[in-house]
């Protein structure tokens, strides 16, 4: 009679699973809420770490071949081609940029040049104002020359404090991508003998399950950035063809924002199509306008509904309300960059989680299965 009672759920045992379960998730929610922060305060390190993972992750197949390939002696080849892998990706990157740049640049007149020559033309900064009737209706003496010499100084100190601005950003960026640099090849070069650690600080058995699910997360990542940029490469490719059509101006810059973007999702595609058919709208007529946008939206329909589903298959296997929520989320903490690792975190998360036992609820919530054996079909291999 007495196991019968145990297996009878009283309503205490029932209401104190609830409220255990309640005091779970509200953990949960203060220990996420606690890494956010925590994630916000350290990014001067944690930026710079997360990024060399996974561009360490994206090349690691390469050095790794090659050491297979080679003596012991020449093992070093194998890092070497990496970073060198690296460094053209970068080179093609910033020549992608430059380009954009300069036809900007090529495009929009440099008004403070403009108003220098105009100063230097009419001989002093009252003699522009000459013959221009001001008016006094107040009462009050207006000298025109020391009122245009105030706006020529104020435009002129804002000026340097944007260039010294744009150069400390700049000077941030070298510095984050040296750091890059230099954590990837230190994790190049330590990462071999790190699965022999796990196993003499875990044990085998426990080491080749987080082995694993390492694996992979790696596997899962380099088709995510393999699937994005072969999109971003068709994406520009499109949208400079549209847009030559209709004579839009600035097709390098369009094109070259419509392939970062595409890295971002959902937002990313949006500001790709918005920018280009607003500038259309400001340098043409409603008609081609209204062309160029609605060419754009089909791109983006096409690609975002069509092309990248049937590439990326069932290989994320995140929940697309979850990644939009990382996205905000990553953007938060880390601004644009944030929104660039964004899904591969998530994705890095989602993996992890199905593969311990204890937080495999927490995978299967935050992925696009249905059940378990289809989460785990989906991130075991």
């Amino acid at each position: 009679m007495a196991d019968a009672d145990q297996g009878v759920s009283t309503p205490q045992s029932a209401q104190g699973d609830r409220r255990t379960s309640t005091v779970t998730w509200l953990l949960a929610a203060i220990l996420t809420i606690l890494a956010a922060w925590a994630l916000r305060t350290a990014a001067v390190v944690a930026i710079p770490f997360v990024t060399a993972l996974f561009v360490t992750l994206a090349v690691a197949p390469v050095d790794s071949r090659i050491r297979r390939a080679v003596p012991e002696r020449l093992s070093w080849l194998g890092h070497l081609t990496a970073m060198l892998i690296v460094l053209v990706v970068l080179a093609a990157f910033l020549a992608g940029i430059f380009l954009a740049a300069r036809q900007a640049q090529g495009e929009f007149p440099d008004v403070s040049a403009e108003l220098n020559a105009a100063l230097n033309q009419e001989g002093d900064a009252g003699s522009i104002l000459q013959g221009i009737e001001l008016g006094d209706p107040f009462g009050l003496e207006v000298d025109a020359e020391a009122v245009l010499e105030r706006v020529v100084s104020y435009l002129a100190s804002h000026a340097s404090a944007y260039g010294r601005a744009i150069l400390d950003a700049a000077t941030q960026v070298v510095s984050g991508v040296v750091l890059v640099l230099f954590l990837v090849v230190l994790m190049l070069v330590e990462g071999p003998t790190w699965r022999d650690k796990m196993i003499n600080a875990l044990g085998e058995r426990r080491a080749a399950g987080w082995h694993t699910t390492f694996s992979v997360m790696a596997v899962r990542f380099r088709w995510y950035i393999l699937v994005r940029t072969g999109l971003g490469l068709l994406s520009a490719l499109l949208y400079g063809a549209w847009l030559a059509i209709f004579g839009v101006d600035l097709i390098i810059v369009w094109s070259v924002l419509a392939f970062l973007l595409n890295y971002i999702p959902t937002i990313g595609s949006l500001m790709a199509a918005a920018l280009p058919a607003l500038y259309a709208l400001s340098t043409k007529d409603w008609g081609t306008a209204l062309m160029v946008a609605g060419g754009l939206l089909v791109i983006e329909q096409v690609m975002g509904n069509y092309v990248d589903p049937r590439l990326q298959g069932r290989q994320l296997s995140v929940s697309p309300l979850v990644t939009f929520f990382a996205l905000l989320l990553f953007a938060w903490i880390w601004g644009v960059v944030g929104a660039l690792l964004a899904v591969p975190i998530a994705v890095f998360v989602v993996v992890g989680c199905a593969n311990i036992d204890s937080l495999r609820p927490v995978g299967l919530i935050l992925s696009n299965c249905h059940d378990m054996d289809e989460l785990r079909e989906t991130t075991t291999r």
